[in-house]
């Protein structure tokens, strides 16, 4: 300390500098994940693009791969109009945590759970890989996991 003023040392700068980076993915994600979940419910498809990057990818619970927001919301509304009980009505997401980021991409783990149809809960995990795009951050890759509820192959 020189008087009363404090030097800031370069891995004090460094060290906020990365908490600030942390913070825009973490917000990123958490927005990302709230309103996928939000568009979902409303079935507000034509909105994809808001959440998903041009390229995205979409890998469902079967395996089956959707590229592109358009895609993966025609898959999505697809899901929605089902009549067996394998229709979610109501997603929710939470736990959401940044793996690892820099300032253009975030490897982010956040869990959901689903009130089905038929009045079952279902409850995972979404593996995503978050970028930043020149229109903001968007989802670029999107892997669910099924960790409870109805082990139904077909959703």
């Amino acid at each position: 300390m020189k008087g009363n003023v404090a030097l800031t040392q370069p891995e004090e700068i460094a060290s906020r500098h990365e908490c600030q980076e942390r913070d825009n993915s973490f917000l990123a994600a958490l927005h990302l994940c709230s309103l996928y979940h939000h568009l979902v419910d409303a079935g507000r498809w034509t909105e994809f693009a808001r959440v998903f990057s041009a390229d995205a990818e979409f890998t469902s619970l079967t395996g089956a791969v959707n590229r592109g927001a358009t895609a993966i919301a025609e898959n999505l509304k697809r899901l929605s109009s089902r009549t067996d009980g394998l229709r979610a009505v109501a997603h929710h997401s939470t736990n959401v945590v940044v793996v690892e980021s820099d300032d253009h991409s975030a490897q982010v783990e956040s869990k959901y759970f689903a009130i089905m149809s038929d009045g079952t809960v279902v409850s995972g995990l979404y593996i995503d890989r978050i970028v930043n795009t020149d229109v903001g951050w968007r989802i670029a890759s999107r892997h669910p996991q099924r960790l409870v509820g109805p082990s139904k192959k077909n959703y």
